[in-house]
């Protein structure tokens, strides 16, 4: 309510109608989740590389 007021917005739904687009959705946040799961899967922390995961493997 004090950011409605503050924007001079008439009222709450106002507010989020202009700004909620702002906001992360749920998709987003997975999305940048999933990302960064597959980012660290490519690359792997220092002493582990791509040989020796094969070597590790059942």
């Amino acid at each position: 309510m004090a950011v409605q007021r503050a924007l001079g917005h008439g009222s709450a739904t106002v507010t989020l109608n202009t700004y909620a687009h702002l906001w992360p959705t749920a998709e987003d946040r997975t999305r940048n989740a999933a990302a960064k799961l597959m980012a660290s899967g490519l690359n792997p922390p220092a002493g582990i590389s791509r040989a020796n995961e094969r070597k590790m493997a059942p």
